[in-house]
């Protein structure tokens, strides 16, 4: 199934061609085909990936895409009837079961574009979820362990993950703290996902290493490169959703 690319996909490609990994190996890692992988490379390489830049073409399009074709504005007419109703009240979904002009979910995106005219809802706040539906973890949520499915701690060897950004806003704190002694291992690191990445493949080759709990940070989005490398079980603590044994929870904060 298609699917585009995202920032943290962004990072893992320019890690991967670093290391020489091949198109159709990076592609397997990022569950994309071969293909998807080429056109992003061919597209922003000056000498060699840019993450930045394809991060920036990338948003550029998006928008240029939404802008070509807006259901409502494009059609003035469609755009008058639905503000005349809103100004009687009308909930978006009384305006698409009485008219059948456009559906509710575009008359919410329209009013996101235009917050303005959120005076005329009866009822403010957060929109309720559509019944039937959920909550879905992002990819890289759902590719994560649930810290509820670690075991109990009862030996050394799990450890416990964090970073703390330096007043300077460039390096970062990595620490490692074993659960049960205590230890500490630290370093002060750039806080990218690769950085991140090597050293824990480094730190914890003549230390044991069973378990490490990371938070949801985006320096840890190679965290599949990390169990591969210290052959330990990575488990995430702190993103609001995640699926614990089949079903969907919400971890406490």
């Amino acid at each position: 199934m298609h699917r585009h690319l995202n920032k943290e996909d962004r990072a893992c490609i320019a890690t991967l061609l670093r290391k020489r990994y091949l198109y159709s190996e990076i592609a397997r890692i990022l569950d994309v085909s071969p293909s998807t992988i080429s056109r992003e490379v061919q597209r922003n390489s000056k000498g060699h990936y840019d993450v930045r830049l394809a991060q920036r073409q990338a948003r550029l399009r998006r928008c240029s895409a939404r802008d070509k074709y807006r259901l409502i504005e494009a059609k003035p007419q469609l755009e008058k009837e639905i503000i005349k109703h809103l100004k009687q009240k009308w909930s978006p979904e009384q305006i698409e079961h009485r008219t059948a002009l456009v559906s509710d979910s575009s008359i919410y995106r329209y009013l996101e574009r235009h917050p303005t005219l959120k005076r005329y809802l009866r009822r403010s706040g957060r929109r309720r979820r559509r019944y039937g539906t959920k909550r879905i973890p992002n990819r890289y949520q759902a590719n994560k362990r649930s810290i509820h499915d670690r075991p109990i701690v009862k030996s050394i060897g799990h450890w416990e993950g964090d970073t703390i950004l330096g007043s300077e806003r460039k390096l970062r704190i990595v620490t490692y703290v074993d659960k049960l002694s205590g230890y500490l291992v630290a370093a002060k690191l750039s806080g990218t996902a690769d950085t991140i990445h090597l050293h824990a493949k480094h730190s914890f080759k003549g230390l044991p290493c069973q378990s490490i709990t990371y938070d949801n940070g985006s320096e840890f989005a190679l965290h599949k490169m990390i169990e591969r490398d210290t052959k330990a079980f990575v488990y995430s603590k702190n993103y609001p959703a995640c699926l614990h044994r089949g079903k969907l929870c919400y971890a406490r904060r």
